[in-house]
Parts: structure tokens; C-alpha cells; sequence
């Protein structure tokens, strides 16, 4: 039976018509821990908690050490603020200023586009200084905050920098015993600084805080259903926050499992992986999924373990929604989120009888929404577009954008 012709899977778009009256779900259960608190309550168990399966590396709770997974968990242990970026910056400037706007004291610089170093040799017409610099001590005239380069593309060493290796195998317990004590830390501390998609002004750097993540994920993981056991696989980039708080902390939430069939935008072997870890849910985008849905047809791929699809980024048409069934019968949830990066989260989901043209979804449980007139006078009535705005999870406020993190409001404007 077909319900509507299009499946909306909201991104970043404020601007709709009508919204729920219904009161926000029962919000799951206040949690005060840090990140490294949660990830501590698993440190010793000898269940896999990620696969990276175009590396063949298998990880459990107790070894997660990996690439960006061991990048932003170590520096959230280490009582620093991580930022998640798109390596794929268009030219120097625009890495400059990212750079600039965050005062960065370290960057870790990941494979970017095709080229080898690309990240690197923007760095280098950035700031030359680099080339005769020792590691850890770059003195930079236009980025004077800057003192460690970190690469991780390892095929070649340059001057002034680290590679990620170096740094992972300087570490020794006597020097996690030196860090500070995690137990100490408010979980209201700030955690994160993450660039805004910039879709209708400048990218700006959100400040959101432990509290606010892990709760966020942990709503998300709630709303959606991932339990114990269960295996989810991502086929998106980890440099989206909500995306990055979902598939790496919710094993540390639930005992479920992540699959990263590899580091491309549209994962060539998605399915094999699929079929490979008998993964029960699946999260991407409409279109990923269209393209890897008529490349699995050609194929004749049966998806008989997938349960649950999460929808995020944009449309789906009726026809992707048949081949679903075809090719996954046992799909019983159709999901589709709205990210933003203001709350590091989906502080929205709708299904597939969600009319997305006169309504965002619902709030999940800890958020809420709310519509202001395109005036800022009265009411919005029904038929009328109006600005969504959305409260940060309960219990907390909006930190605000860098440099200014301390911020008390409790909604955001989302357009």
C-alpha cells in the first residue's frame, strides 16, 4: 500500500508549515557522566564494539583505538575540546579560517578528496613556518595558537609533524594516571566545539557539552530502538557530530555493535558488510541508499537481517521505499531524523506516516519544538510557515558559538 509519494528526510531546514501539538514524549532518565566516565564502564569487557571492515580491524570496549574514533574519545579523557571537520575543505583559505575561528591548538589531518597529503600542503601555504618548525612547537605568525600538526596519512613523514602512530605510541599507563581525574569534572563541561553546515550564513563553531552529547545519544539510541546486541551499520561520514555521537557511542550505551564498511561516502561493499555482520540496522542517506539499492539489485542481494533503516540528509521517493521491501523484508522501521548541530543530536524523527509537508516530526524524548511567526508577532496558524525552534536537551543550556561558550538560553533558532 502506498501511503505518499515522497519520504522527507529533514536536514537543515527551519522553515515548515504546522508542527505537533502533542506534548513531548517521556523524556529517558538524566545522566550526569563525562564522556570518559561512559567509556570507562566498559573498559574491561571483551565485547567487539566496532568493526571497520575495509581495515579488517576489529575492535572491543576495552581496545578502542582507532583513527577518529580514538582521536575525539582520547582528547575528551584528556579534558580537551575536540571539533569533528569535513577534511575535504575546497582551498587553503577556507582551511585557514577554520583554523582561525576555533584557535586550535593542535590538528589531526586526515585523507582528504584522492590526493595524498592534501591537508598537509594547504598547512604548508598557510603557515610555511611548518616546513622548519620542530613537532609540537610550530610558532605561526597568522595561526599563533597552532603548535601541533598531526598527520594521519602515514605513507610520508614531513617536517614539524606528528603521525598518529608517534602519538598513539607514546602512551603508557603511568601517563594516563597523570591526566586529570575525569571523576572531578562537571558533565556540564565543554566537550565539543563543531562547525554549523554554513548552510545559510558563514559556518559558526556550536559549544556543546557532555551532558549534552551523551544524553542526546543516548535519547536518539532510546527513540529509535537500538538494544543490546544488536549491530548497526553506518554509511556516513563521521564528521557529522550527531552522526559521530549515534554510531560511536551508542556500543557504549547498549552493548550493540558498529560496522564502518569503509571510509567512503557511498560504501561500495555496504551490503557484503551487511550480510558479513548480519547487521539489524541500518543508518544513511536517500541517496546512498538509491544507489546502493539498484547496485544490490544487480547483484540480487537479500537483506534479510536488516530491521530498522534511520533516513538522514534528504528525499526519498516511493520507488526506493518498494525496493526496501524487496531486497530487506524484514524491515519493520522506517525512520527519518532531522540533524542539527546545535544540539549534537536528531532531536527529531518522523516515519513513514509523518506528512513532512505540513510538519517536522516529533521531538524526541528530552527535546521540544517550537514555532515563531515569520514576524515574531502572535501565533502560527495552521497553513502558515513559521521558524522552528528547538530547546537543547532538559536540563541543560545552549553554551552559545565560540568565542563566546557561555551562553544560558534554552532554544534554538534553527533556520
Amino acid at each position: 500500500m502506498v501511503l505518499f509519494d515522497q519520504v522527507y528526510c529533514i536536514d537543515y531546514n527551519g522553515w515548515v508549515s504546522g508542527a505537533s501539538k502533542l506534548p513531548p514524549p517521556k523524556q529517558v532518565d538524566f545522566s550526569s557522566q563525562t564522556i570518559p566516565e561512559l567509556i570507562y564502564t566498559r573498559a574491561s569487557s571483551d565485547r567487539v564494539a566496532a568493526v571497520f571492515d575495509a581495515e579488517k580491524v576489529s575492535l572491543t570496549f576495552a581496545k578502542v583505538v582507532t583513527e577518529v574514533f580514538l582521536s575525539a574519545l582520547a582528547a575528551s579523557r584528556a579534558g580537551l575540546v575536540f571539533s569533528l571537520a569535513n577534511p575535504n575543505f575546497a582551498d587553503a583559505d577556507s582551511f585557514y579560517r577554520a583554523l582561525k575561528l576555533g584557535e586550535f591548538r593542535a590538528v589531526i589531518c586526515f585523507r582528504a578528496t584522492e590526493s595524498q597529503d592534501y591537508l598537509h600542503s594547504l598547512l604548508v601555504r598557510i603557515t610555511p613556518e611548518l616546513m622548519r618548525s620542530h613537532k609540537g612547537q610550530l610558532k605561526s605568525v597568522v595561526l599563533p595558537n597552532l603548535t601541533h600538526v598531526i598527520l594521519a596519512e602515514e605513507e610520508h613523514r614531513h617536517s614539524g609533524c606528528y603521525t598518529l602512530s608517534e602519538v598513539f605510541g607514546r602512551s603508557s599507563k603511568d601517563r594516563v594516571e597523570r591526566l586529570p581525574n575525569y571523576e572531578n569534572w562537571s558533565s556540564h563541561k565543554l566537550a565539543c566545539l563543531q562547525f554549523t553546515l554554513g548552510t545559510t550564513a558563514e559556518p559558526k563553531l556550536v559549544a556543546i557539552s557532555h551532558f549534552q552529547l551523551l544524553n542526546g545519544a543516548r535519547a536518539v539510541v532510546t527513540a529509535f530502538g537500538i538494544k543490546k546486541d544488536q549491530t548497526l551499520a553506518c554509511a556516513l561520514p563521521l564528521f557529522r557530530l550527531p552522526i559521530f555521537a549515534l554510531v560511536c557511542l551508542s556500543p557504549f550505551l547498549t552493548d550493540s555493535r558498529s560496522v564502518f564498511p569503509e571510509p567512503q561516502p557511498l560504501p561500495r561493499n555496504l551490503f557484503a558488510s551487511v550480510k558479513k555482520y548480519k547487521c539489524s540496522t541500518l543508518l544513511t542517506n536517500g541517496a546512498a541508499l538509491r544507489l546502493l539499492l539498484k547496485i544490490s539489485e544487480t547483484q540480487r542481494v537479500k537483506l534479510d537481517s536488516i530491521e530498522q533503516i534511520l533516513l538522514l540528509g534528504d528525499r526519498v521517493s516511493k520507488d526506493a521505499l518498494k525496493s526496501i521491501q524487496k531486497q530487506a523484508d524484514n524491515v519493520k522501521i522506517i525512520a527519518v531524523g532531522y540533524m542539527l548541530t546545535e544540539t549534537g543530536s536528531i532531536p527529531i524523527m518522523g516515519d513513514a506516516t509523518t506528512d513532512f509537508t505540513r510538519m517536522v516530526g516529533r521531538a524526541i524524548a528530552g527535546y521540544e519544538t517550537h514555532l515563531n511567526p515569520l514576524n515574531g508577532d502572535g501565533e502560527v496558524k495552521p497553513g502558515q510557515l513559521g521558524l522552528l525552534q528547538i530547546r537543547v536537551y532538559y536540563g541543560s543550556t545552549f553554551m552559545g558559538y565560540a568565542p563566546d561558550t557561555s551562553g544560558k538560553e534554552k532554544w534554538v533558532d534553527t533556520g
